[in-house]
């Protein structure tokens, strides 16, 4: 199992882009390739979080993205159910 140090060095500064209309993350972090299937939960707007999961077999991925926070760069929350556990950030 690698521990919080390596997976610091994978996730910082990682890219990645979620699409708007199904939730597929495609980029080097949080990625969802090899999920059986994505859907957006919540389109997000000045309100509420834009929120997609994936499922990968008998695992999930969740995101979250503060779209009303102001300015460029939102705050982000990944979880993980078997994979990297929670991964914060901030995105544009």
């Amino acid at each position: 199992m690698k521990n919080s140090r390596c997976w610091e060095k994978i996730f910082v500064g990682g890219k990645f882009s979620i699409s708007r209309v199904t939730g597929e993350i495609i980029g080097e972090v949080v990625t969802t390739v090899a999920a059986a299937s994505t859907k957006v939960i919540n389109k997000g707007n000045e309100d509420y979080y834009f929120t997609s999961i994936a499922y990968f077999g008998d695992k999930a991925q969740l995101i979250e993205v503060k779209e009303f926070k102001k300015g460029e760069k939102k705050p982000f929350v990944a979880m993980s159910l078997g994979g990297a556990g929670i991964v914060t950030g901030v995105c544009k």
